[in-house]
């Protein structure tokens, strides 16, 4: 028994439609995939930037310029626990913020964290932080 012409071309049509909606399921979920994948880099990078942040201040809650080279282990130790290792880390001018690019296979990754002094209402250094940071 042999398949009318219109039907056919029903069949075709519908085999065409479950296609294109098999090819954009998947590239959907690519792109979601991809972007947790970026989200929890971009995660470790912070936390590195922070990690060293933290390793920078001294015992009296002040910035030592002298601790660099435990700041640097700090963030090495939190980027290889991501799975990534520290490119850079470079502290600013006037040394209450630092920071951290961080590097996978592919792709870079930076962040920055800011000095809060003991006492410094939170709300006022994350107002002066989005003032000086471009992005």
């Amino acid at each position: 028994m042999a398949i009318s012409k219109p039907r056919r071309r029903r069949l075709f049509a519908t085999a065409v439609a479950l296609a294109v909606l098999a090819g954009g399921s998947v590239l959907c979920l690519g792109y979601q995939i991809a972007g947790a994948t970026m989200r929890q880099r971009q995660a470790g990078a912070e936390k590195a930037a922070l990690a060293a942040m933290s390793a920078m201040v001294g015992p009296n809650g002040r910035i030592d310029g002298s601790r660099v080279h435990l700041a640097s282990e700090a963030a090495e130790r939190v980027a290889a626990s991501h799975g990534t290792t520290v490119v850079s880390i470079r502290p600013s001018m006037d040394g209450r913020s630092l920071a951290v690019v961080v590097a996978d296979d592919d792709q870079h990754r930076s962040a920055t964290a800011y000095y809060v002094p003991p006492g410094e209402p939170i709300e006022r250094a994350r107002v002066v932080a989005l003032s000086k940071d471009p992005s």
